[in-house]
């Protein structure tokens, strides 16, 4: 689904300082956590000095100690938990005075930072007149379904001059119903929404009815009795024009085409936005999705009080199935923002493979779920629930797959695990931990995971690249760098590394669902997105 697009987006970082640590990779965590504060509000930590943990100076430093941590020699054991730095005092949250951006590190904006924005009702339109009533006739249309995208009148015709001649929809036979009766326009009067062999709306305009959108299909899975993905119509976005989600063409193996309309400006207009390739969104291009079983839903997915554009994905079938696995449940999210529903986060079922749960981890980390994302880096380094991946595995799954659709076994043997795979992605998590702990001002069980990771997997061993990263990020935050400066060294080492640092955490044998990771993703904060 996404292999290796990637494009250059700059905003700012902004990051949220709730979390909890699990006691299993940190022994000094306290049983509660400090409140989660609003993510609007909250202190940027690339762009200022790491906060020792016990105030500004540390006189009585245990010499022991690396610089980042800031403990007396005979500490009371009370509490080892970091307070949480303040928020400088800005104008505006999302716009840093230049001055304090560290020098060739644009910054980027936490997704969640994104959107929405102020809501906006449209203004009521003059009322439409309509043909007066009158005891029509309706002759149901003969449709040839080849002949409908030439010829979209061929179901328009016999009801426009059916309603033009006074005819009520009520009154239509059984299967000549409306699919809806209802007002899209937003002027009092009820537009007329037809089923049949795509989707049709029907008003009034200078006293007659006339097709305002026409979307014929000759596709058998769009037809008036098809059980697919019927048309979707809710105000979600709260404008008083309900919007109006309809499946353009289907296929049940090889994909789904939507479009989400909107009355604008005396049209009908497409108002689902396009994607942007940005890591964990939505890649739909022109509203297309892998798996003809797409179905769309409004939600409210954030708990803001605005329902969200939720379209589920089971996992495909056919030729799609085996040329894009491992693949999982997914939900493309797109939100509001005041013009079109933009694309905004791919979310996904439970982990399958540890891979999986890496990626849930920098997922949830991208989007400020700091808990969630700790919670994904403890499951790929502990979990007995998931398992291994590699190429060979995908090759032997995509031959079983071939040969249980021809009735037979596959002929090569089930391969055995990667024993490089595991070493690289504990190391990593542990590396994505420690970075979670920074980001809030812990540094003490930054320290502890950073202590543990170097020990686990010390340079020159199998993971032992993120050690080396950990090294020249600790070294630079130490030495008072913000953890933009920080990541930008801990960034150089994985290039210099090469392909190690990347190739289990999501490349191209991990399937389309997959990341295909870039280098900066590797310490995202303080970094412009990746470009393609």
């Amino acid at each position: 689904m996404r292999r290796n697009l990637l494009s250059l987006g700059t905003a700012l970082l902004s990051l949220s300082l709730s979390a909890v640590f699990l006691s299993s990779c940190s022994p000094r965590v306290p049983a509660a956590a400090t409140p989660p504060i609003p993510i609007q509000a909250i202190a940027l930590p690339s762009l200022s000095p790491p906060t020792p943990t016990k105030g500004e100076t540390c006189p009585n430093r245990d010499p022991a100690d690396p610089p980042w941590v800031c403990r007396e020699v005979a500490q009371t054991p009370a509490s080892t938990r970091a307070t949480a730095p303040a928020a400088p005092t800005l104008p505006d949250p999302f716009s840093i005075p230049t001055a304090l951006v560290p020098a060739g590190l644009p910054t980027w904006q936490p997704y969640s930072a994104i959107l929405p924005v102020p809501l906006a009702s449209a203004t009521p339109s003059t009322p439409a007149t309509c043909p007066p009533s009158a005891n029509a006739q309706f002759e149901a249309p003969e449709l040839d379904p080849s002949m409908l995208y030439d010829n979209p009148h061929a179901v328009l015709q016999p009801y426009l001059s059916y309603l033009n001649a006074g005819g009520s929809p009520a009154a239509l036979p059984k299967d000549s119903q409306p699919y809806e009766v209802v007002d899209l326009t937003g002027d009092a009067v009820p537009e007329i929404v037809l089923r049949q062999w795509g989707v049709f709306v029907l008003g009034c305009q200078d006293g007659s009815y006339r097709a305002l959108l026409a979307l014929p299909t000759d596709d058998v899975f769009l037809s008036r009795d098809s059980p697919f993905i019927p048309p979707l119509i809710s105000d979600a976005n709260r404008n008083n024009l309900p919007e109006l989600v309809v499946a353009l063409s289907i296929d049940n193996g090889g994909g789904a085409v939507f479009g989400v309309y909107e009355w604008q400006g005396g049209a009908f207009a497409n108002i689902l936005g396009s994607f942007q390739y940005l890591p964990f969104q939505p890649t739909s291009d022109a509203g297309f999705f892998e798996t003809g079983f797409t179905t769309p839903a409004f939600q409210d997915t954030d708990d803001d009080g605005l329902e969200e554009l939720v379209f589920r994905k089971p996992v495909p079938g056919w030729s799609t199935y085996v040329d894009g696995l491992p693949w999982r449940e997914e939900e493309d999210v797109f939100e509001w923002d005041g013009y079109v529903y933009r694309p905004f986060e791919t979310r996904f079922a439970q982990p399958e493979y540890r891979f999986q749960a890496v990626q849930d981890g920098d997922r949830a980390t991208l989007f400020g779920r700091y808990e969630e994302a700790l919670a994904a880096y403890q499951v790929a380094i502990f979990s007995d629930k998931v398992s291994w991946w590699s190429p060979e595995r995908r090759a032997y799954l995509r031959e079983e797959w071939d040969a249980k659709m021809a009735g037979m076994l596959p002929e090569s043997p089930a391969p055995y695990p990667d024993p490089d795979e595991y070493p690289h992605i504990a190391a990593y998590s542990r590396f994505r931990i420690m970075l979670l702990h920074v980001i809030r001002g812990w540094n003490i069980e930054a320290n502890t995971v950073y202590e543990t990771l170097l020990s686990k997997y010390p340079s020159g061993s199998s993971g032992g690249v993120f050690s080396d990263m950990a090294i020249a990020f600790m070294d630079r935050y130490g030495a008072g760098g913000s953890i933009a400066e920080s990541c930008h060294e801990a960034v150089h080492v994985a290039e210099s590394a090469g392909s190690e640092a990347l190739y289990y955490l999501g490349s191209e044998h991990h399937g389309w669902q997959s990341r295909s990771y870039d280098y900066p993703e590797l310490c995202p904060f303080g970094y412009a997105l990746p470009g393609p």
